[in-house]
């Protein structure tokens, strides 16, 4: 009995080799630049958000004043308590972002809601880098 022969490709597929390889190549790198991509995409995105959050969020608070003070205790903005105003920081996040106003490392008003649905208010930051953002560098935190 003859033994069965291996075929080797012909002449004609022996160029396609490289092509397929380097459709192979090719089709690696897109996979993993698209994560890459697709991040700062998102966070371009995050970013936008958050500027019309505190943008809106400066326009709700300019009719109560300009100026931040500490007085018998409360946080104040033009003299008068920000504390439990939930309705500054409901309207200010339309977009379905999170905004706090804290006194010191407290929160006095948010729309961030515990377990039970109540809000967070009283309570203080679990990751301490929202505390150096928004007290320390006095900007947003992302």
């Amino acid at each position: 009995m003859p033994k069965p022969r291996l075929r080797m490709p012909g002449m004609m597929w022996q160029p396609l080799i490289p092509l397929a390889m380097a459709i192979v190549l090719c089709v690696a790198v897109v996979q993993a630049r698209t994560p890459h991509i697709t991040d700062e995409a998102l966070k371009r995105q995050a970013t936008r958000v958050l500027q019309g959050s505190m943008f809106l969020l400066k326009a709700y608070l300019q009719p109560l004043g300009m100026e931040w003070s500490r007085a018998e205790g409360q946080l104040r903005l033009g003299g008068n308590p920000v504390a439990g105003r939930h309705d500054i920081v409901d309207r200010a996040t339309v977009s379905g972002g999170l905004a706090i106003l804290f006194s010191e490392a407290e929160r006095v008003t948010t729309n961030v809601r515990r377990s039970g649905g109540t809000r967070a208010v009283g309570t203080r930051p679990d990751d301490p880098a929202v505390g150096a953002a928004a007290l320390q560098d006095e900007r947003p935190y992302q």
